[in-house]
């Protein structure tokens, strides 16, 4: 992703199309909860429109097919176009994504109800967006944005673990550019290194966090070799 929005920005262009269908869709969900993903990784996939702020542009992906199955597309392929392409990688067992694929056919003949899983999906997309406004609300209070850095308060840390996660998360994000957070381990160790200790300074993500009593400051990494220990 971060390759194509770079190619989106040099070229001026606002908006990407993807062909992931529905079953693309739940496969997704299957390989998320294997790696035990949180309520946001579950679910921002099942968006068929995502806005994401890439390196000061924004960037919209758009997933106009996410409601369509596999079965029906090629159907439609053969019959508009006469013809589809057959990737040969998608029935090589190396793959995750294809013993996922197998898997779910078998859940299918198990009884598996997609629609009752939607449901769920849906559910579980409702709470993610309002965590999200929690996550604004907490950013909006307690984080001041000045001379390229983020000067955090105490009150930042004193909400549930999920919503400092995702807050300080967004932060990093917003400096660094990238479309990926840093990984879910090292941020948690941050995050309790921050709550434990009066005074700390670590990098993570092409950021440098430094906390100093009560105050945490959040600024873009400029240098490639940090002289303090990392995360």
């Amino acid at each position: 992703y971060n390759l194509l929005f770079a190619e989106c920005k040099k070229s001026n262009i606002e908006t990407i199309l993807t062909a992931h269908h529905q079953d693309d869709f739940y496969e997704t969900f299957f390989s998320r909860l294997l790696r035990g993903s949180g309520t946001e990784g579950l679910s921002s996939f099942a968006e068929i429109e995502n806005k994401i702020n890439f390196k000061g542009s924004s960037i919209k992906i758009v997933r106009p097919l996410l409601n369509f199955d596999k079965e029906k597309l090629i159907y439609l392929a053969k019959n508009v176009f006469s013809f589809y392409v057959n990737d040969p990688s998608n029935t090589m067992n190396r793959f995750q994504r294809v013993r996922i694929r197998k898997l779910i056919s078998h859940l299918k003949n198990e009884g598996l109800d997609f629609n009752k899983l939607k449901l769920t999906l849906n559910n579980l997309s409702s709470t993610n967006k309002a965590i999200n406004e929690i996550v604004e609300i907490n950013i909006l209070k307690n984080v001041i944005f000045k001379n390229k850095r983020y000067f955090i308060n105490s009150n930042f840390f004193s909400f549930p673990n999920e919503i400092v996660f995702r807050s300080l998360s967004k932060l990093i994000k917003n400096l660094n550019g990238e479309y990926y957070a840093p990984r879910g381990r090292k941020l948690t160790k941050l995050i309790n290194n921050l709550k434990g200790k009066d005074f700390y300074k670590a990098t993570l993500g092409g950021t440098i966090i430094k906390k100093l009593h009560n105050s945490v400051i959040v600024t873009e990494e400029k240098q490639k070799k940090a002289k303090f220990a990392t995360i």
